[in-house]
């Protein structure tokens, strides 16, 4: 070959060379500049040392560092301890289905990271994978954009719901506790009504029981005494005005419904307190034998004819108004 043609050869390369190497050059001034005007912040991640490689302008609008603060420095200067552990996380679960299947979607991610001035600010941030020419995982790429002002609103929402959660809690609990207060207050004032209603019903078989056992005995024994016509008269309204002083108290006692005369419920009302047949034929100004058949009479009325029972307990475990 002749030196002219080797020259040819070599200015032909040259040329071919650099021409390549512009072509790379404007395409990296495209893509720079097309990543500095998407909205979006683009970054790449070294899956090795968790480091950045390249981040897009637009990150120092987002959280106050240039890309140069930021290219070469572990991802974890930048996020939040929360936020590292989830970010962590789920790269090491997607890694492991990487490797059983190299088109996985990219998942989309809240992240907490540091601004300059120290406060938080939310990242919305997708990525995936990218290989090497031998098909390895070899790093991280994706997007993020600034979601602050939503989570933001996220949190106020929440607190909002957690407040009236918690007002809700307390009113449930005042109200129960009022309701339990309120049953309370009714047990209360049921049993007084109750001590009532048994304190009334206690006086009136009271009043009744010591009229019929105290006064009605001896009115009678007086009736049957030789009395004037003014002294009778006397007794008759004697008797008249107790009557009318018992009536209201009085009720239909089960002696009552046995049939029992009044002569056996005046005697029966004797038996229950105790007094003796004597006793009661002196009160009563009758025979013994009257006693004893009134008695027998009850007995049978009360079916108690052929039983070992005790009249005078009967009628006090009956708690006849007598």
């Amino acid at each position: 070959m002749l030196l002219s043609d080797i020259i040819r050869e070599n200015q032909f390369n040259s040329q071919e060379k650099n021409q390549a190497k512009n072509k790379l050059i404007e395409n990296d001034k495209k893509y720079r500049l097309l990543a500095g005007k998407i909205t979006e912040v683009i970054w790449a991640l070294d899956l090795k040392k968790f480091q950045f490689d390249y981040v897009s302008p637009l990150v120092e609008q987002i959280v106050g560092y240039t890309p140069e603060e930021v290219v070469g420095i572990p991802l974890e200067r930048f996020v939040r301890p929360d936020s590292m552990e989830n970010v962590r996380e789920l790269f090491h679960r997607r890694y492991q289905k990487t490797l059983l299947s190299p088109c996985i979607k990219p998942q989309t991610l809240d992240i907490g990271v540091y601004h300059k001035s120290g406060k938080t600010v939310w990242l919305e941030a997708s990525a995936r994978f990218y290989r090497n020419e031998n098909d390895e995982a070899v790093g991280i790429v994706g997007v993020a954009r600034d979601c602050t002002k939503r989570k933001q609103t996220e949190e106020k929402l929440r607190r909002s719901y957690d407040e009236i959660e918690n007002q809700v809690n307390e009113r449930t609990a005042d109200l129960k506790k009022s309701q339990q207060e309120l049953q309370d207050a009714n047990t209360i004032l049921k049993l007084l009504l109750e001590k009532k209603d048994e304190n009334k019903l206690l006086f009136e078989k009271t009043v009744v029981s010591n009229v019929k056992e105290l006064v009605q005995p001896i009115i009678s024994k007086l009736s049957q005494s030789n009395l004037n016509e003014k002294q009778r008269e006397y007794l008759d309204l004697l008797s008249e005005n107790l009557n009318q002083i018992t009536k209201p108290f009085l009720r239909k006692s089960p002696l009552q419904y046995a049939n029992l005369t009044p002569t056996e419920v005046q005697i029966a009302g004797m038996i229950k307190y105790g007094k003796t047949t004597k006793e009661i034929s002196a009160l009563m100004n009758i025979g013994i034998s009257t006693v004893d058949f009134h008695r027998n009479n009850i007995r049978k009325k009360l079916e108690l004819k052929k039983k070992k029972v005790n009249l005078q307990i009967y009628l006090r475990s009956q708690e006849f108004g007598l």
